[in-house]
């Protein structure tokens, strides 16, 4: 019997393929951006699909509702990134969260 118990430290929300902007530093420390689809968000982590890989450890901002008066920022560095298909990679960033507030 296969164990179906929940390893992850908190629960995720889907967010069916939402739009979010993403900024980081490229190799050379050039400032970068791209629009990308986010999968899933939980309290301390992000996911999202987008069409290049990104190093373990990048640090990357995903900012949600970018370009209106609600945007929200959340800052994560790389902890998976694995191909999806010829298209895109899935990309999983852990968000450092002060757990004391």
């Amino acid at each position: 019997m296969q164990n179906s118990l929940e390893k992850r430290r908190s629960s995720r929300i889907e967010l069916d393929y939402f739009k979010v902007r993403l900024e980081w530093s490229d190799p050379r420390g050039f400032p970068r951006s791209q629009t990308a689809s986010c999968v899933d968000i939980s309290r301390h982590g992000v996911s999202f699909e987008c069409p290049f890989p990104f190093e373990l450890g990048s640090a990357i901002s995903v900012t949600f509702n970018y370009d209106t008066d609600a945007a929200n920022q959340v800052i994560g560095s790389v902890c998976r990134c694995s191909r999806l298909n010829m298209d895109n990679f899935h990309v999983a960033l852990q968000i450092q969260v002060d757990d004391t507030l």
